[in-house]
């Protein structure tokens, strides 16, 4: 799924929807009141207040990423257009912002920090959570809505490539005006505006129209832009461990993802050379603790070993350890930035040693 900038918005809306009835719940019953202190129930009062206050808030966010006028939002305060703007524009751009560049990193060593609202690091998890509370709440005379009320509704825009296209141009002046918010490096703002780029050029390439091969083959630079982006980060977190001068583990963050081994078969020719094998989601059974595994092990028993995949040649038999363990660094770097590109990390399901997917 695709999620717009007005999908990630709605998204913040409904979480908060959900906060304040479960906050208003907890004190319909009367049986407990028997045990509360004076004033007690005036300060639940103002904290229900409170969270209606930010769900206007985030009413009024939705409306903007929508595309509703200051007129229109003003309208509906029954306030004038530019009361409106003085009251919301401020909660408008944080939030606009917190989801532009959600994700914040630490300065000096101090950890990162996510600055869009909670729930929207994760959307499809908390999408699901909020289909699951609705369901749970549904009463008898309620619409049928299915068991997705929250999630149906979000990645359905006809305004997705519009977003694409308005997302890419406010990441380009962001970065050539040097406005970009505390936490947000130059560099990771152009990896961000690549992306947006490659999301913006393959919702144009859909369309109909005889431009969309010329808009595939940008979109393709696009991605070997930002698969290079990738390839610089991975190369410094890209390691190995040797086991002898026959077999190595090829590490990601101190991490396995693959095995390197040099195999000799007689029989078969294309069986002969360096070759890398995905160690998978197998974390039980191989890892760098062990078990050691021989060397000239051939495919039949890595599958038996608990090995996934299929074995690539990365060097011939001519190639000393070094040489091989430097090509294998080589197709590994390629490899999980080409990934990343496409948004399946490390680990992640669907990248490399990771849990399988079949999504592409």
């Amino acid at each position: 799924m695709t999620w717009t900038t007005a999908d990630l918005t709605r998204l913040a809306f409904s979480a908060e929807c959900r906060e304040l009835s479960d906050l208003a719940r907890a004190f319909v019953p009367t049986t407990s009141d028997g045990h509360t202190r004076p004033g007690e129930l005036l300060q639940e009062a103002l904290r229900l207040r409170s969270s209606v206050d930010e769900l206007v808030r985030l009413a009024v966010c939705v409306e903007r990423a929508r595309g509703a006028s200051w007129n229109e939002v003003g309208a509906a305060l029954e306030i004038t257009r530019q009361s409106a703007h003085e009251r919301y524009a401020a909660a408008v751009e944080e939030l606009a912002d917190g989801i532009l560049f959600p994700l914040r990193e630490g300065v000096d060593g101090a950890p990162g920090w996510w600055a869009c609202p909670d729930g929207l690091e994760d959307p499809p998890r908390t999408a699901a959570s909020l289909d699951a509370w609705e369901l749970r709440h549904r009463e008898r005379t309620d619409p049928g809505r299915g068991e997705e009320a929250v999630s149906g509704g979000l990645g359905q825009s006809k305004w997705r490539a519009a977003d694409a296209i308005g997302l890419t141009t406010r990441l380009a002046k962001r970065i050539v005006d040097r406005d970009l918010p505390p936490g947000v490096s130059e560099r990771t703002a152009r990896r961000m505006l690549l992306e947006a780029k490659r999301q913006a050029f393959d919702f144009v390439a859909n369309e109909p129209g005889a431009e969309a091969a010329d808009v595939r083959s940008v979109a393709a630079e696009v991605f070997e832009e930002l698969t290079a982006w990738h390839m610089t980060d991975v190369r410094e977190r890209l390691g190995h461990v040797a086991y002898s001068d026959t077999e190595a583990f090829i590490t990601f963050d101190g991490r396995p993802v693959q095995l390197l081994l040099r195999t000799d078969d007689q029989v078969d020719d294309e069986a002969r050379g360096w070759f890398l094998w995905n160690v998978g989601d197998q974390s039980s059974t191989v890892s760098l603790a062990g078990p050691r595994l021989p060397a000239g092990l051939h495919a039949s028993l890595l599958a038996a070993s608990g090995l996934c995949g299929g074995g690539d040649l990365v060097a011939d038999l001519q190639s000393d350890a070094p040489a091989a363990i430097a090509a294998a660094l080589d197709c590994v770097c390629h490899t999980i930035a080409t990934d990343s590109a496409k948004g399946y990390p490390p680990f992640a399901r669907g990248g490399i040693a990771g849990p399988a997917s079949d999504a592409e």
